[in-house]
Protein backbone atom coordinates (compact mmCIF):
# COMPACT_ATOMS: atom_id res chain seq x y z
CA UNK A 1 0.00 0.00 0.00
CA UNK A 2 1.17 3.50 -0.80
CA UNK A 3 0.01 6.77 0.77
CA UNK A 4 0.98 10.08 -0.83
CA UNK A 5 0.36 13.56 0.53
CA UNK A 6 0.51 16.91 -1.25
CA UNK A 7 0.38 20.22 0.62
CA UNK A 8 -0.40 23.61 -0.91
CA UNK A 9 -0.11 26.73 1.27
CA UNK A 10 -1.27 30.15 0.07
CA UNK A 11 -0.97 33.60 1.49
CA UNK A 12 -1.21 36.98 -0.21
CA UNK A 13 0.98 36.90 -3.31
CA UNK A 14 2.60 33.52 -2.47
CA UNK A 15 1.86 29.85 -3.20
CA UNK A 16 4.01 27.06 -1.74
CA UNK A 17 3.53 23.40 -2.71
CA UNK A 18 5.35 20.42 -1.27
CA UNK A 19 5.11 16.64 -1.47
CA UNK A 20 5.19 14.82 1.86
CA UNK A 21 4.48 11.48 3.51
CA UNK A 22 2.21 10.31 6.29
CA UNK A 23 3.72 10.31 9.78
CA UNK A 24 5.41 7.25 11.24
CA UNK A 25 2.70 7.21 13.92
CA UNK A 26 0.00 6.90 11.27
CA UNK A 27 1.90 4.18 9.40
CA UNK A 28 2.29 2.14 12.58
CA UNK A 29 -1.32 2.78 13.56
CA UNK A 30 -2.55 1.54 10.18
CA UNK A 31 -0.27 -1.50 10.28
CA UNK A 32 -1.55 -2.46 13.73
CA UNK A 33 -5.20 -1.93 12.81
CA UNK A 34 -4.81 -4.04 9.65
CA UNK A 35 -3.08 -6.94 11.41
CA UNK A 36 -4.16 -6.90 15.06
CA UNK A 37 -7.14 -4.55 15.13
CA UNK A 38 -7.50 -1.69 17.57
CA UNK A 39 -6.29 -3.64 20.62
CA UNK A 40 -2.64 -2.61 20.20
CA UNK A 41 -2.89 0.97 18.95
CA UNK A 42 -2.90 3.10 22.11
CA UNK A 43 0.77 4.08 21.73
CA UNK A 44 0.06 5.68 18.34
CA UNK A 45 -2.90 7.80 19.47
CA UNK A 46 -3.15 10.78 21.79
CA UNK A 47 -6.53 9.78 23.18
CA UNK A 48 -8.57 6.59 23.45
CA UNK A 49 -8.94 5.15 19.95
CA UNK A 50 -11.96 6.40 18.02
CA UNK A 51 -12.74 6.86 14.38
CA UNK A 52 -12.10 10.51 13.45
CA UNK A 53 -14.85 13.11 13.34
CA UNK A 54 -12.72 15.98 12.03
CA UNK A 55 -9.25 17.45 11.54
CA UNK A 56 -6.83 20.00 12.92
CA UNK A 57 -3.89 21.61 11.12
CA UNK A 58 -1.14 22.76 13.47
CA UNK A 59 1.15 25.52 12.17
CA UNK A 60 4.65 25.64 13.65
CA UNK A 61 7.56 28.02 13.72
CA UNK A 62 10.85 26.76 15.16
CA UNK A 63 9.06 23.85 16.86
CA UNK A 64 6.38 25.98 18.55
CA UNK A 65 2.69 25.93 17.58
CA UNK A 66 1.77 29.43 16.38
CA UNK A 67 -1.76 28.72 15.15
CA UNK A 68 -4.31 25.97 14.58
CA UNK A 69 -6.74 25.74 11.66
CA UNK A 70 -9.86 23.55 11.73
CA UNK A 71 -10.25 22.39 8.12
CA UNK A 72 -12.95 20.40 6.35
CA UNK A 73 -13.10 17.94 3.47
CA UNK A 74 -13.24 19.72 0.12
CA UNK A 75 -13.65 16.57 -2.03
CA UNK A 76 -13.50 12.78 -1.95
CA UNK A 77 -13.33 10.21 -4.73
CA UNK A 78 -12.24 6.59 -5.05
CA UNK A 79 -11.73 3.68 -7.43
CA UNK A 80 -11.26 -0.05 -6.91
CA UNK A 81 -7.66 0.39 -5.81
CA UNK A 82 -7.47 3.92 -4.43
CA UNK A 83 -9.10 6.74 -2.51
CA UNK A 84 -8.34 10.46 -2.71
CA UNK A 85 -9.38 13.07 -0.15
CA UNK A 86 -8.69 16.82 -0.28
CA UNK A 87 -8.78 18.71 3.03
CA UNK A 88 -8.85 22.50 3.09
CA UNK A 89 -8.83 25.23 5.72
CA UNK A 90 -8.15 28.94 6.04
CA UNK A 91 -7.11 31.45 8.67
CA UNK A 92 -8.31 34.99 7.86
CA UNK A 93 -8.01 36.27 11.43
CA UNK A 94 -5.92 39.39 12.20
CA UNK A 95 -3.27 37.20 13.89
CA UNK A 96 0.21 37.60 12.43
CA UNK A 97 2.79 34.80 12.49
CA UNK A 98 5.44 32.95 10.50
CA UNK A 99 5.22 29.25 9.59
CA UNK A 100 8.00 26.80 8.74
CA UNK A 101 6.23 23.44 9.18
CA UNK A 102 2.72 21.99 9.49
CA UNK A 103 1.02 18.89 10.84
CA UNK A 104 -2.37 17.43 9.92
CA UNK A 105 -4.16 15.65 12.79
CA UNK A 106 -7.26 13.51 12.98
CA UNK A 107 -9.58 14.66 15.77
CA UNK A 108 -12.49 13.19 17.70
CA UNK A 109 -14.94 15.80 18.94
CA UNK A 110 -12.15 18.42 18.80
CA UNK A 111 -9.68 16.18 20.71
CA UNK A 112 -6.40 15.37 18.96
CA UNK A 113 -6.35 11.66 18.07
CA UNK A 114 -3.30 10.94 15.90
CA UNK A 115 -1.03 12.83 13.48
CA UNK A 116 -1.71 11.93 9.85
CA UNK A 117 0.87 13.91 7.90
CA UNK A 118 3.59 16.49 8.40
CA UNK A 119 5.36 18.86 6.03
CA UNK A 120 8.45 21.05 6.21
CA UNK A 121 8.24 24.18 4.05
CA UNK A 122 11.22 25.00 1.79
CA UNK A 123 11.52 28.32 3.64
CA UNK A 124 9.49 30.12 6.34
CA UNK A 125 6.26 31.83 5.21
CA UNK A 126 4.87 34.92 6.96
CA UNK A 127 1.11 35.31 6.95
CA UNK A 128 -0.07 38.35 4.99
CA UNK A 129 -3.83 38.85 5.36
CA UNK A 130 -4.71 35.14 5.29
CA UNK A 131 -3.23 31.66 5.10
CA UNK A 132 -4.98 28.89 3.16
CA UNK A 133 -3.89 25.25 3.50
CA UNK A 134 -4.90 22.40 1.20
CA UNK A 135 -3.80 18.84 1.96
CA UNK A 136 -4.45 16.00 -0.48
CA UNK A 137 -4.03 12.39 0.66
CA UNK A 138 -4.04 9.54 -1.87
CA UNK A 139 -4.21 5.89 -0.77
CA UNK A 140 -3.29 3.25 -3.36
CA UNK A 141 -3.39 -0.50 -2.79
CA UNK A 142 -1.58 -3.16 -4.73
CA UNK A 143 -3.85 -5.08 -7.12
CA UNK A 144 -3.12 -8.33 -5.29
CA UNK A 145 -4.88 -6.99 -2.19
CA UNK A 146 -8.23 -6.90 -3.99
CA UNK A 147 -9.81 -10.34 -3.52
CA UNK A 148 -11.38 -11.45 -6.80
CA UNK A 149 -14.38 -13.81 -6.78
CA UNK A 150 -13.64 -15.14 -3.30
CA UNK A 151 -16.11 -17.89 -2.35
CA UNK A 152 -18.19 -17.59 0.86
CA UNK A 153 -16.29 -20.37 2.61
CA UNK A 154 -17.10 -21.44 6.16
CA UNK A 155 -14.60 -19.95 8.61
CA UNK A 156 -14.48 -19.47 12.39
CA UNK A 157 -17.17 -17.00 13.38
CA UNK A 158 -19.51 -17.73 10.47
CA UNK A 159 -19.60 -17.19 6.75
CA UNK A 160 -17.41 -14.52 5.27
CA UNK A 161 -18.81 -11.92 2.92
CA UNK A 162 -17.14 -11.79 -0.52
CA UNK A 163 -16.24 -8.34 -1.84
CA UNK A 164 -14.73 -7.34 -5.16
CA UNK A 165 -15.62 -3.66 -5.57
CA UNK A 166 -13.02 -2.18 -3.23
CA UNK A 167 -9.77 -3.16 -1.58
CA UNK A 168 -10.34 -4.01 2.10
CA UNK A 169 -7.03 -2.41 3.05
CA UNK A 170 -8.00 0.80 1.22
CA UNK A 171 -11.38 0.73 2.98
CA UNK A 172 -9.69 0.55 6.40
CA UNK A 173 -7.12 3.24 5.57
CA UNK A 174 -9.90 5.52 4.33
CA UNK A 175 -11.90 4.84 7.50
CA UNK A 176 -8.93 6.12 9.53
CA UNK A 177 -8.34 9.13 7.26
CA UNK A 178 -11.83 10.48 6.51
CA UNK A 179 -14.69 11.05 8.98
CA UNK A 180 -17.50 8.58 8.37
CA UNK A 181 -20.12 11.34 8.33
CA UNK A 182 -18.22 12.90 5.41
CA UNK A 183 -17.94 9.63 3.49
CA UNK A 184 -21.70 9.16 3.84
CA UNK A 185 -22.11 12.28 1.70
CA UNK A 186 -20.75 10.26 -1.25
CA UNK A 187 -23.35 7.45 -1.49
CA UNK A 188 -22.18 6.25 -4.92
CA UNK A 189 -18.56 5.81 -3.86
CA UNK A 190 -16.91 2.40 -3.68
CA UNK A 191 -16.37 3.00 0.01
CA UNK A 192 -20.10 3.38 0.69
CA UNK A 193 -21.01 0.35 -1.43
CA UNK A 194 -18.63 -1.65 0.76
CA UNK A 195 -19.90 0.01 3.95
CA UNK A 196 -23.53 -0.73 3.08
CA UNK A 197 -22.66 -4.37 2.35
CA UNK A 198 -21.36 -4.52 5.92
CA UNK A 199 -24.70 -3.06 7.07
CA UNK A 200 -22.71 -0.26 8.66
CA UNK A 201 -20.90 -2.63 11.06
CA UNK A 202 -17.30 -1.39 11.05
CA UNK A 203 -16.44 -1.59 14.74
CA UNK A 204 -14.73 -3.16 16.49
CA UNK A 205 -11.86 -3.45 14.04
CA UNK A 206 -10.52 -6.90 14.94
CA UNK A 207 -7.62 -7.36 12.51
CA UNK A 208 -6.89 -10.64 10.72
CA UNK A 209 -9.21 -13.13 12.43
CA UNK A 210 -9.05 -16.19 10.17
CA UNK A 211 -7.01 -17.75 7.40
CA UNK A 212 -8.67 -20.21 5.00
CA UNK A 213 -6.65 -22.61 2.87
CA UNK A 214 -8.68 -23.57 -0.18
CA UNK A 215 -7.75 -26.07 -2.87
CA UNK A 216 -9.08 -25.65 -6.39
CA UNK A 217 -8.67 -27.16 -9.81
CA UNK A 218 -5.37 -25.76 -11.10
CA UNK A 219 -6.00 -23.07 -13.73
CA UNK A 220 -4.31 -23.27 -17.09
CA UNK A 221 -1.55 -20.80 -17.85
CA UNK A 222 -3.89 -18.69 -19.95
CA UNK A 223 -6.55 -18.39 -17.26
CA UNK A 224 -6.52 -15.68 -14.59
CA UNK A 225 -5.48 -16.84 -11.15
CA UNK A 226 -8.78 -16.31 -9.34
CA UNK A 227 -11.26 -18.40 -7.43
CA UNK A 228 -14.51 -18.66 -9.35
CA UNK A 229 -17.58 -19.06 -7.10
CA UNK A 230 -19.43 -20.61 -10.06
CA UNK A 231 -16.99 -23.51 -9.79
CA UNK A 232 -17.90 -24.22 -6.17
CA UNK A 233 -17.93 -28.05 -6.59
CA UNK A 234 -14.22 -27.80 -7.43
CA UNK A 235 -13.43 -25.94 -4.20
CA UNK A 236 -12.38 -27.64 -1.00
CA UNK A 237 -11.60 -25.89 2.26
CA UNK A 238 -8.50 -27.71 3.48
CA UNK A 239 -8.15 -25.79 6.74
CA UNK A 240 -9.34 -22.72 8.59
CA UNK A 241 -6.82 -21.23 10.99
CA UNK A 242 -7.12 -18.64 13.75
CA UNK A 243 -3.99 -16.45 13.65
CA UNK A 244 -2.24 -14.71 16.53
CA UNK A 245 -0.92 -11.25 15.66
CA UNK A 246 -1.22 -12.04 11.96
CA UNK A 247 0.49 -15.46 12.02
CA UNK A 248 -0.95 -18.97 11.96
CA UNK A 249 0.76 -22.34 12.33
CA UNK A 250 -0.09 -25.29 10.11
CA UNK A 251 1.37 -28.46 8.62
CA UNK A 252 0.39 -28.53 4.96
CA UNK A 253 2.01 -30.33 2.07
CA UNK A 254 2.07 -27.62 -0.57
CA UNK A 255 1.10 -28.23 -4.17
CA UNK A 256 -1.42 -25.55 -5.21
CA UNK A 257 -3.75 -23.77 -2.83
CA UNK A 258 -5.34 -20.39 -2.32
CA UNK A 259 -4.71 -18.75 1.04
CA UNK A 260 -7.36 -16.22 2.02
CA UNK A 261 -6.80 -13.92 5.02
CA UNK A 262 -10.03 -12.58 6.51
CA UNK A 263 -10.45 -9.29 8.34
CA UNK A 264 -12.95 -8.90 11.17
CA UNK A 265 -15.44 -6.04 11.34
CA UNK A 266 -17.39 -6.86 14.49
CA UNK A 267 -18.78 -10.35 13.80
CA UNK A 268 -18.37 -10.05 10.02
CA UNK A 269 -15.37 -11.54 8.22
CA UNK A 270 -14.23 -9.98 4.95
CA UNK A 271 -11.40 -11.09 2.60
CA UNK A 272 -8.32 -8.93 3.11
CA UNK A 273 -5.92 -10.61 0.70
CA UNK A 274 -5.90 -13.73 -1.49
CA UNK A 275 -2.65 -15.44 -2.46
CA UNK A 276 -1.99 -18.42 -4.76
CA UNK A 277 0.40 -20.80 -3.02
CA UNK A 278 2.39 -23.23 -5.16
CA UNK A 279 5.42 -25.41 -4.71
CA UNK A 280 6.57 -28.67 -3.15
CA UNK A 281 7.25 -29.15 0.53
CA UNK A 282 5.60 -28.62 3.89
CA UNK A 283 4.16 -25.26 4.91
CA UNK A 284 4.54 -24.62 8.64
CA UNK A 285 3.71 -20.93 9.17
CA UNK A 286 1.60 -18.26 7.47
CA UNK A 287 1.99 -14.58 8.30
CA UNK A 288 0.18 -11.51 6.98
CA UNK A 289 2.38 -8.43 6.69
CA UNK A 290 1.64 -4.85 5.68
CA UNK A 291 4.07 -2.98 3.45
CA UNK A 292 3.52 0.79 3.49
CA UNK A 293 5.39 3.34 1.42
Amino acid sequence: MKIDCNLTLRTSGLIVSTHNKVTDDFKQLLEQVLINGTTYVSQYTYAQFNLPTGYAILLYYQGVVVHMITPSVDSYEDSTLSSDVVIQGMDSSPDQYTVDSLQLWATYQNILLYPIASAQLPSPVTKIGFISVQWEIIVTSNASTVPQNVPPVQIPGGYALPFTNFSTSTFIATLLLVPLQVLQQYPESNFMVYYNALNGVVQPLNGVVAVAIVSTTPPTQTQPVVINPLSAPQLQVVATLTPTQGCALTQLNVSQYYVIAYYGFGNVRVPLVTVLLTGNGTLSKLCVEVLLS
